[in-house]
């Protein structure tokens, strides 16, 4: 399913600059899934099954604790309260990208399959240098908006500026005979929206893509690969192809330079980040 606007927070009730300010002075510390990023990507729990701060590890727990950062981020507690359902949330964090992407992967393939999962997006800061997309398009979000994105299907960020742009994400799951998928509570105050979020991008048909796949035949390598990775990754933001597209086309371009390794190892992370993997399983591209 795509991804998709379900209704705005007004967040001029809200005095959230300090909130953000707190934020952005946290020193970033390594943290689960960094390999799926390029450039500055901190993620910081506010809510979790441990209550540590340090702790950005998805579990279904059935209790979630607020952690240190939550209690230093006073408006960011009013907006989770005033709005939202705690019950089926497993995980609250704030997301922060800088001068960088996160590649396509998909989420949830190492959990439970018994369940269902939602995560929330929320944007509380202005960037309109940052982009998200999924399998059906690109689009942008805006401060305010809560989007259900389909973490489940092919997707991707970017930032193309240094300026932060941090986003409250919200991870629910229901058991799959749960029919009452309520996230927002009585006192809420949803405004509906409805607007096109697709943005256009350039044509490139087949001839343009061989062309890419040529010149990444003559400098594909062990040494390289994780560096075209990232930089094939962020085509799609720019021109209408696949958001997996930049994996075909260094599959291709392996073979075609005879680069077993490159092509086994591109392979490897496919399947590592839209396919399976099992909970804590790392993939490393340059060891």
């Amino acid at each position: 399913m795509a991804s998709r606007i379900i209704g705005t927070i007004d967040l001029s009730e809200y005095t959230i600059m300090d909130d953000l300010n707190y934020l952005n002075s946290v020193v970033k510390v390594a943290e689960e899934y960094d390999e799926f990023c390029q450039g500055y990507w901190q993620n910081l729990s506010l809510m979790n099954a441990s209550g540590e701060a340090h702790d950005s590890l998805y579990r279904n727990s059935k209790i979630i604790l607020p952690t240190h950062h939550l209690k230093k981020c006073t408006e960011i507690s009013r907006i989770i309260q005033d709005n939202f359902e705690l019950t089926g949330l497993k995980m609250v964090r704030t997301r922060n990208l800088i001068d960088g992407m996160v590649i396509p992967h998909k989420d949830f393939v190492e959990l439970n399959k018994d369940y269902n999962y939602l995560r929330l997006m929320i944007p509380l800061q202005e960037n309109s240098q940052c982009f998200n997309s999924d399998e059906f398009g690109v689009f942008q979000m805006r401060p305010g908006e809560i989007w259900i994105l389909d973490a489940a299907i092919s997707h991707a960020a970017i930032n193309f500026s240094t300026n932060s742009r941090i986003f409250l994400c919200l991870d629910y799951a229901f058991s799959v005979e749960n029919k009452n998928l309520n996230i927002f509570n009585k006192s809420a105050k949803i405004l509906m929206e409805n607007r096109h979020i697709y943005i256009n991008r350039k044509p490139m048909n087949e001839s343009d893509q061989d062309h890419i796949i040529e010149g990444l035949s003559k400098i594909i390598s062990s040494f390289t690969l994780r560096d075209l990775l990232f930089a094939v990754s962020k085509y799609h933001f720019v021109y209408h192809v696949p958001v997996t597209a930049g994996f075909d086309w260094l599959k291709k371009a392996a073979i075609i330079a005879g680069d077993e390794e490159s092509h086994n190892k591109i392979n490897k992370l496919s399947r590592y980040l839209i396919e399976a993997r099992e909970l804590g399983e790392r993939f490393s591209l340059t060891s």
